[in-house]
């Protein structure tokens, strides 16, 4: 239940023609006040940057171990992840996949990305016409994260399927978050498998995730998990970013 007096927005932040146009409600969360309650969800939502950065500060008030998703089901089956737990355990899970995001081991990296970029590019421009989404924003990401995570060619076709739905379930469990609990268990089912270590490319970054645990870094059941952390991140984050870049340049062209 609501707090006393605290502002309502009696909207489901998670139907489908709120997530195609979802910034007036956005702004209208905003200029409610600091936390608004949402009866279609049962949850509270902050909206303000400085409220958020806050709150994100403070995991002894809001904790992260429970879930972080709007529903019992994923919370359930996510506690003890990176992205469910508060320090000590999350201090540590991060430091072993955050180990090749470092900047001198980007650094080590950054040749092998920029060319495979320049050929990108070369490629589109002699076309003359292509998609800014599934050309452009899909393949760099896809082609180099899947590398780099070591993922075999099957891995690789899944990837972005699995990425849009570890976001899905993360929301409400509507119609959409029910489909695409069938990939995430997928997803789940084929890092966890008992052949997937083979399936890694040596010295690639899930390979490095299971060296950790072979030094007992780590608890051996922890680097599915731990795998999964590299696909959603990693892929969404690249692809919105490029293709509403690509969007504002054609929009905004001076």
């Amino acid at each position: 239940m609501p707090v006393a007096e605290c502002p309502v927005y009696d909207v489901d932040l998670y139907a489908d023609d709120v997530l195609r146009q979802p910034y007036r409600h956005y702004r209208a969360l905003r200029d409610l006040g600091a936390a608004v309650w949402l009866p279609r969800s049962g949850l509270y939502a902050v909206g303000r940057f400085e409220d958020v950065r806050a709150a994100l500060r403070n995991s002894g008030l809001f904790s992260s171990a429970e879930g972080v998703a709007a529903n019992d089901h994923v919370n359930e089956m996510s506690r003890g992840t990176t992205l469910a737990s508060d320090a000590p355990l999350h201090d540590r899970l991060r430091a072993i996949i955050a180990a090749p995001l470092l900047p001198r081991a980007l650094d080590e990296i950054g040749p092998e990305i920029r060319a495979e970029a320049r050929r990108l590019v070369e490629d589109l421009v002699s076309r003359g016409r292509f998609d800014a989404v599934t050309d452009l924003a899909q393949h760099l990401p896809l082609t180099i994260v899947s590398k780099l995570v070591g993922l075999e060619e099957y891995g690789r076709g899944s990837m972005l399927r699995w990425a849009s739905a570890t976001f899905n379930v993360l929301g409400a469990m509507n119609d959409r978050a029910c489909a695409a609990m069938a990939d995430v268990q997928e997803m789940r089912h084929y890092l966890g498998g008992s052949a997937i270590r083979g399936r890694l490319r040596p010295g690639s970054w899930g390979d490095r995730i299971f060296a950790a645990a072979d030094r007992g870094e780590i608890e051996p059941e922890r680097c599915p998990v731990l795998m999964r952390d590299y696909l959603g991140p990693s892929l969404d984050t690249t692809i919105f970013a490029t293709a509403n870049l690509i969007l504002l340049f054609g929009k905004y062209p001076d």
